[in-house]
């Protein structure tokens, strides 16, 4: 994981999360989220389903690297297929927990 230069916070750890859940966020709307195994973004369930992150849900670097040379190509393949088509954007982490504490006051 990388670092950003936040407004608010200064330097800090970020999620990189589809471009539908990070306008929901902004627009304090609370939304199913699914953080994708391999790359550890966060999306939403219509980019999960029309990207097919099922196929590489259950892996992590560490089991890649283990593989097969042959499997572990086919699981970067995927990797790399998948990454280019989903839109991700960054946002700080402590913006984002702020953002869903936000969400969880307002129901009470």
């Amino acid at each position: 994981m990388g670092r950003i230069l936040c407004e608010k916070h200064g330097e800090q750890s970020f999620y990189q999360i589809c471009e539908h859940h990070y306008a929901d966020v902004c627009n304090g709307i609370k939304s199913k989220v699914l953080t994708t195994g391999i790359f550890a973004y966060k999306i939403c369930e219509n980019c999960y389903e029309k990207y097919s992150f099922k196929e590489i849900e259950n892996y992590t670097i560490d089991e890649v690297l283990k593989l097969p040379e042959a499997a572990a190509t086919t699981i970067e393949t995927l990797v790399s297929q998948k990454h280019d088509l989903v839109s991700v954007k960054g946002i700080c982490v402590q913006c984002y927990q702020e953002k869903l504490n936000s969400f969880n006051e307002d129901k009470n």
